[in-house]
């Protein structure tokens, strides 16, 4: 059995209520999203605020592991008396939440579910990998009302499965002299599609141009244009910039007019002379 580390929502989407800053609730820093309603007297209506993409990855869980609960943690408080919520996991399916019941007058933390709650449904890798899982507050006030967020993260427990290795694409300079190399920063399982990086770091090297990329220093393996695609091996890959040096005959030809006298001046070449009609 294991759990997976906390991970924070990458997306999230209010309804019926405003935020100041959405992205102050993507961290644990104790900066608080300040989060504002009006109150409607029907009982049914709800604030709701969706956070989803929490990027689970194969990293996380492997390939056939069973998923054995779902642990949400919440820090908040309100400023007004009488806020209350539920959790729903997402994507939604029935009706079972948890009630969160009211919030504090100060910051606290509050965790619903746990290493063995499955929430009463039962869930696979794919459903935890997808972006589309999250979770789903549904607030209550009796007043127009006030309240905070720091953050909502989540964490998984499982067991079993089999980890699958995963690979890294590195792009090498090649002997360039300023600028710097792009970076990568995800990692591919075999047989997953690599889109190839440009030149965004402003590579250069003294008298060449930058020509796009190749799995050897040297130019003798495969060659990649930016925004070409590959498929991941086995093994993790470098690129290296491939350089075309600039030919002296370019810059003898971006001012003909100035060699011209000069060779006339020594004798190497005669003036033409006009003959008068």
């Amino acid at each position: 059995m294991a759990t997976t580390n906390w991970k924070f929502a990458g997306t999230i989407v209010g309804e019926k209520i405003t935020v100041d800053d959405l992205n102050k609730m993507k961290t644990a820093d104790d900066i608080f999203a300040v989060c504002s309603t009006v109150y409607n007297v029907k009982s049914t209506d709800y604030h709701i605020l969706y956070f989803t993409n929490f990027g689970f990855s194969s990293a996380d869980i492997p390939v056939g592991a069973t998923i054995l609960g779902i642990e949400v943690e919440v820090k908040r408080y309100t400023g007004t008396s009488g806020v209350t919520n539920r959790y729903y996991i997402m994507p939604m399916e029935g009706t079972y939440y948890k009630d969160g019941g009211s919030w504090p007058v100060s910051a606290g933390v509050q965790n619903m579910g746990g290493g063995s709650d499955l929430w009463e449904r039962s869930w696979t890798r794919d459903n935890i990998l997808s972006s589309d899982f999250g979770v789903c507050l549904t607030i209550r006030t009796l007043t127009d009302s006030t309240f905070y967020i720091d953050y909502v993260k989540i964490r998984v427990t499982y067991s079993g499965g089999e980890t699958v290795p995963e690979y890294s694409v590195t792009y090498d300079g090649n002997e360039s002299t300023g600028g710097s190399v792009p970076t990568d920063e995800n990692t591919y399982e075999e047989d997953e599609e690599v889109t190839v990086l440009g030149n965004t770091g402003s590579l250069v090297k003294t008298g060449y141009t930058f020509a796009g990329w190749n799995t050897a220093a040297d130019g003798s393996g495969t060659d990649y244009a930016p925004a070409a695609t590959f498929a991941m091996g086995s093994a993790n890959v470098t690129l290296y910039a491939q350089w075309t040096e600039e030919t002296g005959d370019k810059l003898q030809l971006k001012k003909p007019c100035l060699i011209k006298p000069v060779l006339e001046k020594i004798g190497l070449v005669r003036p033409r002379l006009i003959k008068s009609k």
